[in-house]
């Protein structure tokens, strides 16, 4: 009988401690200011070793291996198909500034897959 009351009370707990954590503020689940500009603008970003781009008019990442294009959508990546806009929105020509002579280069040490050729 003990044994079944332990059950019992355990039980207890986790239901209560279950409606605890379905009740408490979504805030910590809603998105923060940051995260909501970031959605509403194009930009890049470096994860998993590789870099991705967002962007707000599709609403989906895409990202490149070096010889096709993916975007993810239907979780999972998928080649993508360009259009003739692609790229254009948002696109910011920069000026190229030259290292001044003393400067620090940091030259990248990773390494590079190269697949074979077939």
């Amino acid at each position: 009988m003990r044994v079944a009351k332990a059950w019992v009370f355990g039980a207890v707990l986790m239901a209560m401690g279950a409606v605890t954590v379905l009740n408490s503020t979504p805030s910590s689940f809603a998105q923060t200011p940051r995260q909501e500009r970031r959605a509403e603008k194009a930009y890049w970003r470096f994860h998993d070793g590789r870099w991705n781009y967002w962007d707000p008019v599709d609403s989906r990442w895409y990202y490149t291996n070096g010889t096709n294009w993916f975007y993810y959508g239907n979780n999972a990546w998928n080649v993508y198909r360009f259009d003739k806009n692609f790229g254009r929105d948002a696109f910011e020509r920069g000026s190229y500034v030259v290292p001044a002579p003393n400067a620090t280069i940091a030259v990248p040490t990773h390494g590079v897959y190269v697949p074979p050729l077939r």
